[in-house]
């Protein structure tokens, strides 16, 4: 079973999912691949994937909701933006070094929340961009399921955005061929939706937005 899941997407969920469905098919060997943006829809389309978990749609194929992911523009509490004891705007953050996640695409990848600033980094994973922002080497929109436990710790703070400084993106669960799926696969997808009710039906955190 190949399945495709967004880096955005909560770790607890999928791990939640992945180890519910191994109990009960304990002998399906599971390929995930950890995709960003366009990357796990071009495995769709390309056939290599059986199940996705996206934020983007997929032409031709019917996805179903599974939850929404919120995300924050955060920065390391010492970072100069937080310093400037006001609200901030679109040209205070161009000033800035901005991380930004690359789309795992190879064919059709795009440039999703970049706000062309003079500076950027552009890295391959959300774990790099999060070692980044703790280390006050940047500023990023953070999807919260990765970095909760930094804003309860003040590792990491909301930047005091007038607006823009909270997003939401709708993540959906597609299948590659929903009447030809496995058992496995199916229940995997049912995990899933269990899993983010679980994992993520939590209070939003607080901010100044």
């Amino acid at each position: 079973m190949v399945i495709a899941v967004d880096q955005i997407f909560s770790p607890d969920a999928l791990a939640h999912a992945l180890d519910s469905v191994s109990r009960h098919y304990p002998h399906v060997r599971v390929q995930l691949h950890e995709t960003v943006l366009n990357g796990g829809v071009e495995m769709l389309y390309d056939g290599r994937a059986d199940l996705v978990v996206s934020g983007i749609a997929a032409q031709g194929f019917l996805g179903e909701p599974l939850v929404n992911v919120e995300f924050l523009a955060v920065s390391h509490p010492e970072h100069p933006l937080q310093h400037l004891g006001r609200e901030l705007d679109l040209r205070d953050l161009e000033q800035h070094r901005q991380l930004v996640v690359r789309d795992s695409a190879l064919h059709q990848s795009m440039d999703a929340g970049w706000l062309k600033a003079e500076q950027r980094w552009t890295l391959s994973h959300l774990v790099t961009s999060f070692d980044m922002l703790c280390r006050g080497l940047g500023f990023a929109w953070m999807p919260t399921t990765r970095i909760r436990e930094a804003l309860h710790m003040g590792t990491l703070v909301p930047l005091p955005l007038a607006l823009g400084g909270r997003r939401e993106t709708p993540m959906q669960l597609i299948f590659r061929d929903r009447d030809r799926a496995g058992p496995a696969t199916r229940a995997l997808a049912a995990a899933l939706h269990e899993a983010v009710t679980d994992c993520c039906d939590e209070h939003s955190i607080e901010t100044n937005d």
